[in-house]
């Protein structure tokens, strides 16, 4: 990389910051929103417990008194006294049942034709008794009785709610008469339900087993069947539990709903759902902006400590980056005495500092002494070189000239076919002596590459129809057909001639030659694959020395001067044999 490039990274000012937001929105972000969110479904939830709470005390005040009202009238009823319509008798013990039992208002004895026998002394007026038409009435349905007494609420003529409670008096099994109990809920706890408010605008309500509104906070409602209201619904088929649900002005109510177990009436608490939920949702707020304001300081905190430890990291790759350029000198921060960790790593860096000057020096001193023996090897060697290639040239140049010398005497004396043989014999060892002059110079000489952009499964293809071979026999096969590459072509045909021709010549009765060709990243790579007879283990270490050879005739450059040109093009050239049989060839190089 060069000094002037601008390196692109993300600082660590930035990393640091990153990963304490991750980690706080991670810890401390999920867990306060799950904890927040948590307690906000909690409070609900005990809102809503509240509600059944209140409605089952409501319900359980209301039992306790109607039950004991209720079983005064019913043992009262079975009295011989009463079944004997002992006048005085009964009115002092109506009189005594009344003053000793909280809800009872008044007791009558009233005889199956419907006239009133005796009564108590009550607390309520006389127009607030129940009427001679609703106790004839009452006494047509005194057959479905519960517990042995019922029920029947009606309207006084003070425009009241009243709940009389009646009780059959037989004697010898024949009806004889009604003991009635009289309940005015305007002065009870019962009827101040309907006055009471529960939060801001919520408000209770009592409905018998048939669901009419025994009390509620509207008068016109009082008596009249609401039964078909979801609440009433919901309460006749669970008995006990909490709806939330949206009235018909679109608001949430949430209501709560238990029964009165004694005489199977029902208590129904309601209030807007918005007004139950206030508490937790004005946790819920405060909860979350508490959370929100301790993320922001988490991350404020995270980019304060950030600075404050990046800073000294920041200025010491500055002194780092004076030393590269040679403005600064490390040595003196050896020297400083550390505060923390960055100092302790500025000591240690002006320490290395130092050695490594001293290392460089000795390093330029003893690499000068290495480049002067180097200097001298390398003329030592490329004297044993210029040696060897003479040796080898000589050689091969004495066999095809001693020939062609014997064959020129031969000529001399010969005359017809022999004389035609011997010239042929010339010709062939002074084009092979040729050969060897070119083969050599082309090793010899540096290799300059020219690259352009062609088809190399064309060059292929090209560079097989020109080598002299019966192509009868062979055949050739690339993969792909067509491969677009970037070399010098000229330098690439003399590879593939020399290539080709060896597997062609591995092959002498004939075969296939294959090309593969495939593109890895920024290399290509190229294969000669044939089936011939492989190479000789003891040959695989000097096939690409020059003039070595295994062909009759061959010059033993071919390879070597192949291996240059792969070399050129910044790449290497590999022989090896191919199982089960044949030799493969392979080229790799680098992308331009």
């Amino acid at each position: 990389m060069r000094r002037d490039e601008k390196v692109r990274f993300i600082s660590l000012k930035t990393k640091i910051t990153v990963v304490v937001a991750l980690l706080t929105t991670v810890t401390t972000g999920l867990l306060g929103f799950y904890l927040v969110w948590g307690s906000y479904q909690a409070l609900r939830l005990q809102a809503q417990e509240g509600q059944l709470a209140l409605a089952k005390t409501l319900a359980w005040q209301v039992n306790t008194g109607l039950s004991q009202a209720c079983q005064a009238v019913a043992l009262l009823a079975e009295r011989p006294e009463t079944a004997r319509f002992d006048k005085m008798a009964i009115t002092r013990e109506m009189t005594l049942v009344t003053t000793s039992t909280e809800l009872l208002d008044g007791l009558l004895l009233v005889s199956n034709d419907g006239h009133l026998v005796a009564k108590s002394l009550t607390t309520i007026g006389r127009e607030d008794l129940p009427p001679r038409e609703f106790l004839m009435k009452t006494l047509q349905h005194t057959g479905p009785m519960k517990n042995g007494y019922f029920l029947e609420a009606y309207k006084t003529k003070t425009e009241s709610v009243a709940v009389a409670i009646g009780a059959p008096v037989v004697q010898h099994k024949r009806l004889k008469g009604l003991l009635v109990g009289v309940i005015y809920l305007p002065i009870h706890t019962i009827g101040n339900l309907q006055v009471a408010r529960i939060g801001k605008t919520g408000y209770a309500i009592l409905v018998n087993e048939n669901g009419v509104a025994l009390t509620h906070p509207n008068r016109s409602r009082w008596l009249k069947d609401i039964g078909y209201g979801p609440l009433v619904t919901v309460w006749k088929d669970k008995k006990e539990g909490v709806l939330q649900f949206e009235n018909q002005d679109g608001q949430e109510i949430l209501a709560a709903f238990a029964t009165v177990e004694s005489v199977s009436w029902g208590v129904i608490v309601r209030q807007p759902a918005e007004e139950c939920y206030e508490p937790a949702f004005n946790l819920f707020k405060f909860m979350t902006l508490f959370l929100i304001l301790t993320l922001g300081a988490t991350l404020w905190v995270s980019l304060v400590l950030s600075e404050k430890f990046v800073r000294p990291i920041m200025n010491l790759a500055g002194e780092v980056g004076h030393y590269e350029s040679g403005r600064s000198d490390l040595k003196r921060l050896g020297s400083l005495k550390p505060k923390d960790e960055v100092g302790l790593l500025a000591q240690s860096i002006g320490r290395m500092a130092e050695r490594i000057q001293d290392q460089t020096i000795a390093r330029e001193k003893a690499y000068a002494r290495a480049l002067r023996t180097e200097r001298k090897l390398a003329e030592t060697e490329r004297l044993a070189l210029i040696g060897q290639f003479s040796a080898g040239l000589a050689h091969e140049l004495n066999n095809p000239l001693a020939v062609i010398l014997g064959s020129a005497r031969m000529a001399q004396e010969s005359k017809g076919a022999k004389l035609r043989k011997w010239l042929g014999d010339i010709h062939e060892q002074a084009d092979r002596a040729r050969r060897l002059v070119s083969d050599l110079l082309d090793f010899a000489k540096p290799v300059r590459v020219k690259r352009q952009n062609l088809d190399l499964a064309e060059l292929v293809r090209e560079t097989w129809n020109q080598i002299p071979m019966d192509l009868g026999r062979y055949r050739l096969k690339c993969h792909p057909n067509h491969f677009k590459v970037s070399v010098d072509p000229d330098r690439f045909q003399q590879v593939f001639i020399n290539l080709l021709r060896n597997a062609a010549e591995s092959m002498p009765g004939g075969g296939e030659v294959r090309v593969e060709m495939q593109r890895k990243g920024n290399r290509i790579q190229a294969a000669v694959i044939d089936s011939g007879k492989g190479i000789l283990k003891k040959d695989q270490n000097r096939i690409f020395k020059p003039f070595f050879t295994t062909k009759r005739g061959g010059t033993g450059l071919g390879l070597a001067v192949s291996r240059a040109i792969l070399k050129a093009h910044q790449g290497q050239l590999v022989l090896e044999s191919n199982k089960p049989k044949g030799a493969r060839a392979s080229m790799e190089w680098l992308v331009v």
